[in-house]
């Protein structure tokens, strides 16, 4: 997620030892597992995002942060003001 939204910033690129995608897994407490993220960032500076796994029935179970920087140029157009 990046600020609440999925697949902006941050995606699953569906390559940890978490199950995910769909694929149902009984996790219990006390389990760990990777996620592997792709950041691909849609524009230049600060991004924060989460990876966030859920419960079959879409309850958040674990949280942790994924932050980046994006860096390239950016072009910023002012309002047109009537002359």
């Amino acid at each position: 997620m990046t600020q609440g939204a999925r697949d902006l910033d941050f995606t699953d690129a569906g390559t940890g030892t978490c199950t995910t995608n769909g694929t149902s897994h009984a996790c219990k407490a006390g389990d760990t597992c990777t996620v592997d993220v792709n950041f691909r960032p849609r524009a230049a500076g600060g991004r924060r995002g989460a990876v966030v796994l859920s419960n079959p029935s879409g309850a958040n179970m674990a949280t942790a942060n994924a932050n980046g920087n994006g860096s390239g140029p950016q072009i910023v157009f002012s309002p047109n003001r009537p002359k």
